[in-house]
Parts: structure tokens; sequence; C-alpha cells
């Protein structure tokens, strides 16, 4: 079985880190119930703190087009 890996590299605008790790853990809580779904985690970078990585594990890449649609219908 093979497992797929999705990344982000997320620099929210000054003053809304907070903000956006609630949003951010929000949208994990939502993509958790997507079947198919693994670990999902975030991480601050501890040299720049303005900078985060995410990174989520899915069984397949079908598993990951929920939440690529969910987060395309919110940055839009």
């Amino acid at each position: 079985m093979s497992e797929f890996y999705t990344t982000g590299d997320w620099r929210p605008t000054a003053g809304d880190e907070e903000a956006f790790i609630e949003a951010w853990l929000a949208f994990a809580d939502w993509a958790r119930q997507i079947q198919g779904a693994g670990t999902l985690r975030l991480a601050r970078d501890t040299k720049d703190q303005a900078r985060f990585v995410s990174f989520g594990a899915w069984e397949s890449i079908e598993a990951v087009q929920p939440g690529r649609a969910r987060l395309s219908s919110t940055s839009a």
C-alpha cells in the first residue's frame, strides 16, 4: 500500500499567527474525518517564527481531493 503526502508552506500576515493556527487546526479536525486521512501536522519554524509548514499523510490521492477542494473554495 502506498502513502501520499501533502505539504504546505505558510506565512500568515504579521499579527495573525494565532488566528492562522486556530484556522489550520479547525481544517485538520475536519480533514481527519475524510476516509483515507492519516496524520496531519503543523510545525512552526524555530528560526523564523512567522513561517509554518504542514504535513499530511493520506492512503490515496483520491482521499486528498476533498481537502484540496475545501481549501480552494476558502482561499478564493
